[in-house]
Formats: structure tokens, sequence, C-alpha cells
């Protein structure tokens, strides 16, 4: 009655079909929600919550600007709106940890939300310059594509 159990020792599923498991490794779907299902379980986020901050900062103050410039009778301008959401949506873009040019993003934002920050200092300046400023930190943390 031990016969046929005997020869299962010692031996995994692995060591018995090896070719199962290169066609499972080979296949970008399953790693990738072998990836994901390993970091939920780890606890590891998959969202930069300082980029993520950076993101709700702006939106958060083209509202206030619109509401501002409103409330005075004037029209918004095209162009500090069109800063303001691209610097929000290359932030929402570099918060994905696994997004591909997630440095490149988050620093062109920082650079783009600074300098709008800047020329509107003595305005809403101060929030802009801080959700540039969050951009720039999660850049600077992100490792290069290269992997260095």
């Amino acid at each position: 009655m031990l016969g046929p159990i005997l020869p299962m020792v010692g031996k995994s599923r692995r060591q018995e079909t090896p070719a199962a498991d290169v066609r499972i490794a080979a296949d970008p779907d399953v790693l990738t929600a072998a990836t994901e299902q390993n970091d939920r379980m780890s606890g590891r986020r998959r969202v930069d919550v300082v980029a993520v901050a950076g993101a709700m900062l702006t939106v958060m103050s083209a509202v206030v600007y619109i509401w501002l410039i409103r409330d005075q009778g004037d029209q918004p301008l095209a162009w500090v709106l069109g800063v303001m959401l691209c610097g929000a949506a290359l932030a929402g873009y570099g918060a994905r940890i696994t997004s591909p040019q997630r440095r490149t993003a988050l620093l062109f934002a920082g650079v783009l939300l600074t300098g709008l920050g800047v020329l509107a200092l003595l305005s809403i300046g101060a929030p802009i310059i801080a959700a540039g400023v969050l951009c720039l930190i999660s850049g600077a943390r992100t490792r290069p594509v290269g992997g260095t």
C-alpha cells in the first residue's frame, strides 16, 4: 500500500513538470498578476503617496484659482490652467510605481509647477510651489529607468 506513495517522497511538483513552469514564467500576464498579489500580501504600495499629494494639491489649487478669478469678475487664464492641469496629470501618472517614465514625468511636473508657483507667488503661488516640491521630491526618490 505504501509503494505508490514512496516514489513521490522528496519530489515536488516543480520537479515533475518543468515545461509547465517555463510556460507560466514566460507569460507576462501571469507574472504581473503574481507580482501584484505578492505586493498586496507583503504590504508594498502600488502608488507613491507623495506624488498623489502633489497631484491633489495641484487640482485643489486649480479649483481655488478658478473660484478666485471668477469672484473678481475676470476669466481664468487658459495657459495657467493648462500648466496646472498638465502638472497634475503628470504627477498622477508618476504616482503609479510601475509607470515606465515615472521619474521623468514627476521631475517635469515639479519644474512646471514650481515655475508657475514662482510666477503666481503673490496670489496662489505658495500651494503650487508646495505641489511642485512634492513632485520633485517624489521624482528624486525614484530610481532611474536604467535601474542604478
